[in-house]
């Protein structure tokens, strides 16, 4: 049975495909690959002599610019030490709840993709907020900054949709340019519907400041 929905979970999103590796092992072809195989509960799949452990995010993601000096990508991004160098990122913002080595100092944010209740806005606000401080921080010093996630969909989209509010940019054209980055890197964006509503409402709210103040 296990058999049958390997083959038939490989036939649903194509070959996979043995490209460079982290720490020995191998990357699977796509995030939707990864999916897929989430959904269908196969925690692991065996490659050559090697385990995946899919747990861990290992798919080819070269990551995508939204605006000057602020990318957006995931964990098998923010790991591509030759990716990091190439792009002369020089600050990396992790929001994915995993450790690594990287060649770049990197500040970790701990939150989880979840939707975020009344309860919990609070908490999540204010580390989107620690998070926006460091952009604005390390673009005023002339920095490229990386920020990720997981898979580079909700929370780094979320944190940099809230940098570029904060900037003035307005709310449409924020999902936009997420909307576009993420295409180049063919994953969704902003699955989450509570982390569009957080960017829909500082949007309304900073636009309602303003116009008392004008």
């Amino acid at each position: 049975m296990s058999l049958c929905i390997y083959l038939g979970a490989s036939l649903a999103i194509g070959m996979f495909s043995p490209l460079e590796s982290i720490s020995s092992v191998p990357k699977l072809i796509s995030y939707y690959a990864f999916s897929v195989l989430n959904v269908l509960n196969l925690r692991s799949i065996q490659w050559g002599d090697s385990t995946v452990e899919l747990g861990q995010y290992v798919y080819s993601d070269p990551g995508a610019e939204v605006v000057d000096g602020i990318f957006i990508g995931s964990l098998a991004t923010a790991t591509e030490k030759t990716w990091i160098g190439n792009n002369n990122i020089g600050v990396i913002i992790n929001l994915s709840g995993t450790t690594y080595d990287a060649p770049v100092p990197v500040m970790s944010i701990n939150m989880a993709d979840a939707y975020v209740d009344c309860d919990h806005m609070s908490d999540y606000l204010q580390k989107f907020d620690s998070g926006v401080s460091t952009i604005r921080d390390a673009r005023a010093r002339g920095q490229r900054v990386l920020v990720h996630c997981a898979a580079g969909i909700n929370r780094s989209a979320t944190l940099i949709g809230l940098y570029l509010i904060e900037s003035g940019m307005d709310y449409a054209r924020v999902i936009h340019l997420l909307t576009d980055a993420n295409n180049r890197r063919s994953v969704p964006t902003l699955t989450n519907s509570s982390f569009r509503y957080i960017l829909c409402a500082r949007d309304a709210f900073n636009r309602a400041f303003d116009k008392k103040l004008s």
